[in-house]
């Protein structure tokens, strides 16, 4: 089955640059294309695409508060960050929004395509010449998962508790193991316990 992408950008040639791009790797279906962002929690409602891609700057909106607002009124969604410029600002804001990872236009399709299918399986992708920054930056969801963890609750108990799905909880430990260096929950619970990350 495909993963089913939606894709935001005021500019139609990107748009559909973009389209061809993806679609060049069968696992990958564009739902939509959306360059009026005014229109874009409908159209998600509508689709329920399994990631969103997104330009961190479009006229008369910012990327960065969109995700927030959006994230805000559903937790579930998957939301990548576009940009033309590389820069460690916007990496960090796109973090801070709650994306699951940040690519460069200027990246090549295959990074781009490779990250679309890493994020789509639970991780959070972000590059490497940041890895130092972004390693022991959690997210408050990431740190409440943590909390969870380290009183021995099961997945399952840990998505009533927050309120959010089974498989958002396996995203935000598969994301709490890349970050912590680790390879399972027991091993999140004492390296969080060694690098002070427990309260």
């Amino acid at each position: 089955m495909a993963i089913h992408v939606l894709l935001v950008d005021d500019h139609i040639v990107v748009l559909e640059g973009l389209k061809k791009l993806l679609e060049m790797d069968k696992e990958l279906q564009v739902v939509d294309m959306v360059s009026d962002p005014s229109t874009l929690a409908d159209v998600i409602a509508q689709l329920q695409p399994d990631i969103i891609l997104m330009d961190i700057q479009m006229k008369g909106y910012n990327g960065l508060l969109l995700t927030k607002e959006l994230l805000k009124s559903n937790k579930e969604l998957v939301i990548i960050m576009l940009s033309g410029y590389n820069d460690d600002a916007y990496l960090q804001g796109a973090y801070n929004a709650g994306a699951r990872s940040f690519v460069a236009k200027d990246q090549p399709p295959q990074e781009l395509i490779a990250t679309i299918k890493s994020v789509y399986e639970g991780s959070s992708v972000f590059p490497s010449f940041v890895e130092g920054q972004v390693d022991f930056l959690l997210t408050s969801k990431e740190q409440e998962v943590l909390q969870w963890l380290a009183t021995g609750k099961s997945n399952i108990e840990i998505s009533e508790a927050l309120e959010i799905s089974k498989r958002t909880v396996e995203h935000h430990i598969t994301s709490l193991m890349r970050k912590l260096h680790v390879d399972n929950r027991m091993q999140i619970v004492m390296k969080a316990m060694e690098d002070g990350l427990l309260k």
